[in-house]
């Protein structure tokens, strides 16, 4: 396998194993940096490096608050589809 330099949403969403809407709500956030090729999204392999090792994945759950929290004494986030 090839190790590219910049990756696009759903090569991430295929390592992560999570949708790609998973990924854009990630860039959204600023979680995760992106770089723009004209009007395309890509990721920097380095930066994906540095989102895994912050442990950014799943972070957010322990003060999630709103609709998608199904018991706030457990602090866990359940999103709504």
């Amino acid at each position: 396998m090839v190790d590219t330099l910049l990756l696009t949403v759903l090569d991430v969403a295929r390592e992560l194993r999570v949708s790609t809407r998973t990924v854009h709500r990630l860039i959204g956030s600023s979680a995760l940096q992106v770089v723009r090729v004209g009007r395309s999204v890509r990721i920097r392999r380095t930066d994906l490096s540095q989102f895994l090792d912050a442990g950014a994945v799943g972070r957010d759950n322990a003060v999630c608050t709103g609709p998608g929290v199904r018991n706030r004494e457990e602090n866990v986030c359940h999103t709504v589809a």
